[in-house]
């Protein structure tokens, strides 16, 4: 049987019954067979994939994880590690708990940004009726006192002729900054691991878990840092090199650098593999603690960018279309 490839959320859901089964120590093929009896839709068609690979002699990273991309990577670097320390139930947890954690922050973001939309279209809609109707005004008011019209009244006058042009420029100059700032969401760096500072955490706080979650199991260092790197989305050809990077004392990235000290002193014998394991824990946690409180903030940030894009199209417009035309003309008024 060919593999089939599963999405991400039915990799996540059977992963928790792996995880769920491993920590009871039941044999997975006999109750993953139970599982896509016993459950319906994706569950149930994603538990009878895995058995029937496993039953055919695959290894579960290859049945779950077998496709050559990042994310397949990540996940297959959490089964390895988890297999050869015994403790598969911890990374697959692990695992999931990083995915659903990206995914409870991306809700938080969609949802906070339906009320910024719908107020920067409201403004677009407002001040579009209100230069419809208020230009031609101005217009027809300087030509009863000076058929010769000033130039940024002609240049007002220009593009209320061309509305659908000025509509469209101010939907970019509005939403412009909202794009980029998405678009910086997905960006990667030159080995293909998330900039976005969320994301990037979760990452490097759960290469830091295996390590900690390896070290625990006295596996060697020479396996347990290619599997870290492997954590991170990075290819095999560049995981294999990172012990040889550590010998020379070389730079671990993308590694935190809490971690690469730590696993470089245990390298160095200058810190125990206890101690170590100690440190490991803590910096995972302190990382999953930042990357949350970062969510948190770009949820909060976004209105305040709302806020000041409509206050600084409101204050234009306001310039444009009621203070300058109105104090001028007074200014002609009094003049004459």
């Amino acid at each position: 049987m060919n593999s089939v490839k599963l999405s991400l959320e039915q990799q996540i859901a059977i992963c928790q019954q792996i995880a769920r089964l491993t920590h009871s120590k039941l044999p997975l093929e006999s109750h993953l067979q139970e599982i896509a009896k016993s459950e319906s839709g994706s569950l149930a068609q994603s538990a009878a994939t895995v058995e029937q690979q496993l039953v055919q002699g695959k290894r579960l990273a290859d049945a779950l994880a077998a496709e050559d991309t990042r994310d397949s990577r990540i996940l297959a670097a959490c089964i390895e590690a988890g297999q050869s320390s015994n403790r598969l139930d911890k990374t697959l947890e692990e695992w999931t708990s990083m995915h659903i954690a990206n995914a409870q922050s991306a809700k938080r973001l969609r949802s906070v940004m339906v009320y910024p939309v719908l107020l920067i279209s409201i403004l677009l809609i407002s001040i579009g009726l209100t230069s419809w109707h208020l230009i031609p005004e101005i217009r027809d008011t300087y030509e009863l006192f000076d058929r010769n019209l000033p130039a940024w009244l002609e240049w007002l006058v220009w593009t209320r002729n061309h509305f659908a042009w000025m509509i469209g420029l101010m939907i970019l100059m509005t939403f412009a900054p909202l794009l980029l700032w998405l678009r910086r969401r997905f960006v990667r760096d030159s080995q293909g691991v998330p900039k976005q500072k969320v994301k990037r955490m979760r990452l490097q706080a759960l290469a830091t878990r295996l390590a900690h979650v390896q070290l625990m199991s006295s596996r060697p260092l020479s396996e347990i840092l290619p599997r870290c790197m492997q954590a991170m989305g990075l290819p095999k050809s560049e995981c294999e090199s990172a012990f040889k990077r550590l010998q020379e004392q070389g730079p671990l990235v993308p590694l935190p650098a809490e971690t690469s000290m730590l696993l470089g002193a245990v390298y160095g014998g200058v810190l125990n593999r206890e101690k170590a394991m100690e440190l490991l824990d803590q910096i995972g946690k302190q990382l999953s603690f930042r990357a949350d409180v970062e969510s948190l903030r770009e949820s909060r940030w976004l209105p305040m960018l709302v806020a000041i894009i409509v206050c600084v199209v409101v204050l234009v417009s306001y310039l444009l279309l009621i203070y300058l035309p109105w104090v001028e003309l007074l200014r002609q008024i009094v003049k004459e």
